[in-house]
């Protein structure tokens, strides 16, 4: 089946029981862009005052430590700003064509579209996935006892918490959240996701791994199942 296929089906509802699929939240998608709105406007607002004050004042004759000062405080300022501005955009434009993103695992395929783009790679190519700012699931026997389609639905963070699956939250730390892995065929890094767009990060990775060697114990057994 050819991946305009899969995706059809995907969109459709109409898959097997064996593949994990998951649609953009668009939500989600809503509430990261209120977020980030409310915090772009929080920047200017503090921005602006802090331009007026310190343009020309703190440079116009100032010893090199003010205007250091001076600049580095506008320069975080205007970071906070225009970035939480942009990322402001960027969740509404991704919430406006949630129906272009999708993440598809087949027993062969893993899929990601994204509008005017898609990546399909073998599961056998997949290597080196890397799992940053997100702790990944530690049980692994309770994990084995949840079938597949449990987390695809997005239902890996309540269960995890029934089941007593620790460390699933997001790490305290200063890695921003990925999941990425590389391409065998030509050693090109995809990244899965940096959010929780599609899903909890931990819940796909645990899926993806899994996935992958499945495929790659299938094809090790493939010469002597002759």
């Amino acid at each position: 089946m050819d991946v305009d296929a899969i995706l059809a089906k995907a969109r459709a509802g109409e898959f097997p029981s064996d593949w994990n699929v998951w649609p953009l939240r668009r939500n989600y998608m809503i509430t990261s862009a209120i977020k980030w709105g409310l915090m772009s406007v929080v920047g200017f607002v503090v921005l602006v005052p802090v331009v007026i004050a310190t343009i020309p004042s703190d440079f116009a004759h100032k010893d090199g430590f003010t205007q250091s000062m001076a600049t580095a405080i506008l320069l975080l300022l205007g970071a906070l700003a225009f970035s939480s501005l942009w990322l402001t955009i960027d969740a509404i434009l991704r919430a406006l064509r949630a129906q272009d993103y999708w993440l598809v695992i087949t027993p062969l395929l893993f899929i990601k579209a994204e509008p005017r783009r898609i990546y399909s790679i073998p599961l056998e190519d997949i290597g080196d996935i890397t799992l940053k700012g997100v702790n990944p699931p530690s049980d692994v026997a309770t994990q084995g006892a949840l079938g597949p389609q449990h987390f695809a639905m997005g239902q890996f963070p309540r269960i995890a918490t029934q089941m007593g699956v620790r460390q699933t939250a997001p790490k305290r730390s200063g890695q921003s959240p990925s999941l990425a892995f590389r391409d065998r065929r030509d050693n090109r890094v995809i990244t899965v996701g940096m959010d929780s767009a599609f899903d909890h990060l931990g819940a796909i990775e645990h899926i993806l791994r899994e996935r992958a060697a499945q495929r790659e114990d299938a094809l090790a057994r493939a010469p002597f199942n002759r």
